[in-house]
C-alpha cells in the first residue's frame, strides 16, 4: 500500500479539524451549563431603604451642602458597655446605622432619642451632645461623613466652661 504526502497530510489535517470541533463543542457545552448554573443563583439585590430626610434625629433641618469637593469618611464605632463619649458638636453633615446595641444621644437641653441595632441615625449639626451606650453589650455604629477634607469630623465641648 503506497500512501501519498498528500493523503497522509489530509488526514492529519481532518484529524486535527475534527479535534478542533469536539473541542468547541464541548466548551460550549461547558459555556451552556455554566450559563444555566449562573443564571440559578442569580439572586435579586434587595434594597431596603432606612432613611431620606433632610432632618437630623432631633427635627432640625439639614443646611445646604456645601460647593466644594466632597471627602467621604467612614467610620466604625464601637462603644464598651456604660460608655459616654465627651460633648461635641458637628459642623459636616453625618448619619449612621447602629448594627449592633442601642446607642442614646443626649443634647445639651437634655432632649434624646436612643436608637436599636438596624436604626438609622442622622447627627445634628451645631446643637452640642453626647452618645451613651446604657447597656452591658458593646454599640457599633457606622457613620458616614460628607466633609471637605478640611472641616474636622467633630468638634469637642470643654466641659470645665459650661
Amino acid at each position: 500500500m503506497n500512501i501519498s504526502f498528500q493523503s497522509v497530510f489530509s488526514l492529519t489535517f481532518g484529524v486535527i479539524a475534527l479535534s478542533f470541533n469536539v473541542a468547541e463543542a464541548q466548551i460550549q457545552v461547558r459555556e451552556q451549563a455554566h450559563s444555566v448554573m449562573a443564571d440559578s443563583l442569580k439572586q435579586e439585590v434587595k434594597v431596603e431603604r432606612l432613611i431620606e430626610t433632610s432632618n437630623a434625629w432631633d427635627g432640625s433641618s439639614l443646611p445646604a451642602y456645601p460647593q466644594t469637593q466632597p471627602v467621604i469618611t467612614i467610620n466604625k464605632y464601637i462603644f464598651p458597655p456604660h460608655s459616654v463619649t465627651n460633648l461635641h458638636f458637628h459642623k459636616i453633615i453625618n448619619c449612621g446605622v447602629i448594627l449592633s446595641g442601642t446607642l442614646t444621644v443626649v443634647s445639651e437641653d437634655g432632649t434624646s432619642k436612643s436608637f436599636h441595632a438596624g436604626d438609622p441615625i442622622v447627627e445634628t449639626l451645631g446643637t452640642i451632645h453626647h452618645g451613651e451606650n446604657r447597656g452591658d453589650e458593646d454599640v457599633v455604629v457606622l457613620m458616614f461623613y460628607a466633609g471637605d477634607g478640611v472641616t474636622p469630623l467633630s468638634f469637642p465641648v470643654d466641659n470645665q466652661s459650661k
